[in-house]
């Protein structure tokens, strides 16, 4: 009605509205040129993941077979998480015989092979695979097998699955008010009561196939754990860890071949003829000017006859290689550095800078997803299966260790940590913890060696009890001083 009567103030009130609009919203809700493309879907986590789950792991797994950088952060991920193990101590209230027997039989079935139902690695070769599985695949299923074992051994076995024995295809609502979702049973209450397993891997060879035939198996929950890094409330399967970046892998690999190439065909052009009287044929103008340069060769020309060389295209280092390498980086949380052993840009500080945030990754990885999800439920399974064979360890309990970061500089590194415990900032179980040792068997090895460097009569300049840090000989205590005590000896 106002731009009817008047226009111009029709106009202008237009715009102040439009404005006010605009004060009001989000910016990242606007509508307009820089948003005209942008496509964005209010779906859920699992609407998401179902359709892109095995296009996303398939395209992941072949960067990661045929990408340097694609295995690289896998192999990175692994190696922090878990390395070499993550280590458990198992505890009983009594630190008695029961303690003793509990931590001999953890021992006896971890380091065994005979823990893994394929019978090729120990507890700590399938904690590796596991997190190679999880930061490949995006999901794995860590399976109990109750098996007879060999006589005094522990009924247990324990199968790593990668996340394709998932069958994808069980999508119904049960008669009990339950329903199966991707693959995976839930009951009314929304809680996971079991998954669906196939008999074998489903992109296993033909032969195999038609001999054994593809099945579909129920497995109890409390015989399966499915671990994967939760981005979502909700999510009931794990997404590869690469997915954020497949694309610039593969945008990468493609832009690296074509800059090889491009250098390859522009090496193989070394000169040009050029004559005013054009040759007849080809063998003709061999014939006056040879077809090959060899090195320190001197040419002479008839006349009438130049050569030209070509300016062959150098390779351009614009950064875009590297831009793209830390966006990679960034999408597997590693640093840049790891992913591409690339240092030359790091100094002393800015490396261990870098360090932080990985080593919170890696931190969240072990504490919230891994120890919680594998190595727990593991130990509860080893209870079960022990208690079957008459040995009773229902309260031994386990404290993780997970493997240590290297330090930098031992120099700086070192007095940090003293001081730390000095201070009381920390404890000294605390501090060999994070170096990746278990704080009781470190202690009880320092006694020991202390112990025998007593009954032998040595002192050590690097004996704390002994000698001073400037290397002076510490005030004897009162026991010291006793008449059938002797003098100690000069370090």
């Amino acid at each position: 009605m106002v731009a009817f009567f008047s226009p111009e103030a029709g106009f202008r009130r237009d715009n102040y509205k439009r404005a006010a609009e605009q004060l009001r919203s989000y910016e990242a809700s606007s509508k307009g040129r820089r948003t005209g493309g942008w496509q964005t879907r209010g779906t859920s986590v699992n609407a998401e993941i179902g359709p892109a789950l095995h296009i996303v792991r398939d395209r992941v797994r072949d960067q990661v077979r045929n990408n340097p950088h694609g295995a690289k952060a896998v192999s990175e991920i692994e190696n922090a998480v878990v390395g070499t193990g993550i280590m458990a101590t198992t505890n009983t209230p009594d630190k008695g015989k029961t303690q003793d027997r509990a931590r001999g039989l953890w021992r006896d079935w971890s380091e065994s092979t005979d823990c893994d139902a394929d019978g090729m690695n120990n507890w700590y070769g399938l904690q590796s695979l596991a997190v190679r599985t999880i930061a490949e695949g995006g999901e794995v299923l860590i399976v109990r097998k109750r098996t007879r074992a060999r006589k005094g051994a522990v009924p247990l076995q324990i199968q790593v699955l990668e996340g394709d024995f998932i069958d994808t295809s069980k999508e119904q609502l049960l008669d009990n008010g339950g329903y199966i979702r991707m693959g995976v049973e839930y009951d009314k209450s929304g809680k996971r009561v079991a998954y669906w397993l196939w008999n074998q891997h489903p992109g296993e060879s033909l032969l195999l196939s038609l001999k054994q035939g593809l099945l579909s198996q129920r497995w109890p929950a409390e015989d399966v754990q499915h671990v994967f890094r939760f981005d979502r409330s909700g999510q009931v399967r794990g997404m590869s860890w690469g997915a954020p970046c497949v694309i610039r892998l593969n945008d990468l690999d493609a832009y690296t071949d074509a800059q090889l190439l491009r250098q390859r065909i522009a090496a193989s052009f070394a000169g040009f003829v050029r004559d005013i009287e054009m040759p007849d044929t080809i063998e003709a103008a061999k014939s006056v000017f040879g077809d090959k340069l060899e090195a320190g060769a001197i040419e002479i020309l008839p006349a009438g006859k130049t050569i030209e060389f070509p300016n062959l295209p150098m390779v351009q280092n614009d950064g875009h290689q590297e831009r793209v390498l830390r966006s990679i980086a960034a999408g597997w949380g590693v640093t840049y550095e790891g992913l591409t052993g690339d240092w030359s840009q790091v100094n002393y500080t800015s490396g261990r800078l870098g360090l932080i945030g990985f080593k919170r990754n890696v931190s969240k990885w072990q504490w919230l997803m891994f120890i919680p999800r594998v190595n727990a439920p593991v130990f509860r399974w080893f209870k079960e299966a022990c208690e079957l064979m008459g040995q009773d360890i229902a309260q031994a309990v386990q404290i993780y260790t997970p493997p240590r970061f290297e330090v930098v500089d031992p120099t700086k590194d070192y007095p940090a940590i003293t001081g730390g415990i000095r201070s009381g900032l920390m404890t000294l179980p605390e501090a060999i913890r994070e170096q990746g040792y278990d704080p009781e068997e470190h202690l009880a090895e320092i006694k020991r060696s202390n112990d025998d460097l007593d009954r032998q009569g040595i002192i050590l300049d690097s004996d704390p009890r002994k000698v001073m840090k400037s290397g002076i000989m510490q005030q004897p205590t009162a026991e010291e001083l006793s008449p059938d005590t002797p003098a100690p000896a000069a370090p």
